[in-house]
């Protein structure tokens, strides 16, 4: 009995035995499977990790041969650009003594009809000038000679306007030929204003400013501007040493009777800082000519109008 139990103890241990040698070998054959298994997918995703590297570096190798291709093609195109500009400048560098020679033809051709259209008028202007010298008086200037705004002014102006009425009271009235002396501050303007005779007739009218220890601006307008300045005269005197304005009576805007005139500061004394020193006259000049004599039978000959402006 001792030896039977003995042998099915022994015969249970061997099947224990072999049931854990059974399952050993299958825990061992499922790790196996499992590093077979993770062994072919690390192997696939290394397969896949190459396709995408071959694939990224074909991709820029295909971006490196196109961007290749461009620079080439760029390099081209400034090459073929820089052709065409030398062949460009070479092309107007062959033709330069062309133009020369045509624009020297051409001033040649100018300078030849200026010529004979300047000895016309030369001799037409001399015609003018024996009229006026010999006669006092010209009836009409040839058409030819309109570039000489001045003749024709001073042919329309034989018969000098007049302007006597004030339209500026307050204005400082200043006598010919006497100074008048005072102080003006920066940016200051004084008024005045003068007055030619109307039996004074054709004559110049010249007005003087001195200063002394700074600078002053004169701007005049004829009798029809009171008061003129910077932005509205018939005629100024601006500027470093700029002190004399002089009018003709063959000026358009040229009057007898009343002028308004403006000092203006516009520098201060370097020396002190105070006001500019000034001294101001004015005088006509009568015209003595054949035509000045002409003009002034014709005024005594012709009625005085009742109104101020003729």
């Amino acid at each position: 009995t001792r030896l039977t139990m003995l042998e099915e103890t022994h015969k249970e241990q061997v099947r224990v035995m072999e049931s854990r040698k059974e399952r050993l070998e299958h825990e061992n054959r499922v790790k196996a499977d499992r590093k077979k298994l993770a062994h072919k997918d690390w192997m696939d995703m290394l397969e896949k990790v190459k396709e995408e590297e071959a694939a990224q570096l074909l991709s820029a190798r295909q971006v490196v041969q196109e961007q290749e291709a461009y620079r080439q093609v760029r390099v081209e195109r400034a090459e073929t650009h820089r052709r065409n500009v030398l062949q460009i400048k070479l092309d107007a560098k062959a033709q330069v003594p062309v133009v020369i020679n045509q624009q020297k033809a051409k001033f040649k051709k100018e300078q030849i009809a200026d010529t004979s259209e300047w000895q016309l008028q030369l001799e037409q202007l001399s015609k003018v000038k024996d009229d006026l010298f010999w006669k006092g008086y010209a009836l009409e200037v040839p058409e030819s000679l309109t570039q000489f705004p001045a003749l024709f002014s001073f042919i329309r102006n034989q018969k000098v306007k007049s302007r006597l009425e004030d339209i500026d009271p307050a204005a400082t009235p200043v006598d010919p030929q006497s100074w008048a002396c005072g102080v003006i501050d920066l940016g200051q303007q004084m008024s005045f204003k003068l007055f030619i005779p109307r039996e004074v007739g054709q004559c110049s009218l010249i007005v003087e400013l001195r200063v002394s220890g700074g600078d002053a601006d004169m701007y005049l307008g004829n009798g029809d501007l009171a008061q003129p300045s910077k932005d509205n005269c018939h005629w100024s005197a601006v500027g470093w040493g700029n002190n004399k304005i002089t009018l003709h009576f063959f000026d358009p805007k040229f009057n007898l009777g009343f002028y308004y005139l403006t000092i203006q500061g516009s520098m201060l004394d370097r020396n002190t800082g105070g006001p500019c020193r000034y001294r101001l006259r004015w005088w006509w000049s009568e015209v003595k000519s054949a035509m000045a004599e002409v003009a002034s039978i014709a005024h005594i000959h012709t009625p005085t109008p009742t109104h101020t402006h003729t």
